[in-house]
């Protein structure tokens, strides 16, 4: 995956240039293949392109007068030869694990059923011959 990086060089540094080339690690230092930078209302020369995520490039700037220059702004620089290179890392894509949205429904309490236990004790058999003894002599009378 790629991710659009704009380089811009200021209006004070390009001189009487009206145009530049983007050159470095992503095109192979090919003038052919340089990214061509316009000149913008401000002055300034911009273009953005695509550098993969994770990478490490190497890049300068080689105006339309000839003169190479580099990226006054760039992270950090690198000797190479007798001059420096521009250094610029994109950062690893950060993965976005999104959580599944849980609906909370309405769970219902969960009903308690009484279930009617016959009781078979001595004492409780006891007990209902005893009151059916009484309801019969009550009825005899």
């Amino acid at each position: 995956m790629t991710k659009k990086i704009t380089f811009t060089l200021p209006a004070q540094v390009i001189d009487n240039a009206t145009s530049a080339l983007l050159l470095g690690d992503f095109n192979n230092w090919d003038l052919n293949n340089g990214s061509v930078m316009t000149l913008q209302k401000d002055g300034s020369l911009k273009v953005t392109i695509n550098l993969e995520f994770g990478k490490t490039y190497q890049y300068r700037y080689l105006l339309n007068t000839g003169t190479w220059i580099n990226d006054e702004n760039a992270a950090e620089f690198v000797p190479t030869y007798q001059i420096q290179n521009c250094v610029i890392t994109i950062p690893e894509k950060k993965v976005v694990v999104k959580k599944a949205a849980i609906k909370k429904e309405a769970i219902a309490p969960k009903k308690v059923v009484a279930k009617k236990i016959k009781d078979t004790t001595e004492e409780a058999v006891t007990k209902k011959k005893v009151v059916t003894k009484k309801a019969t002599v009550a009825k005899t009378k």
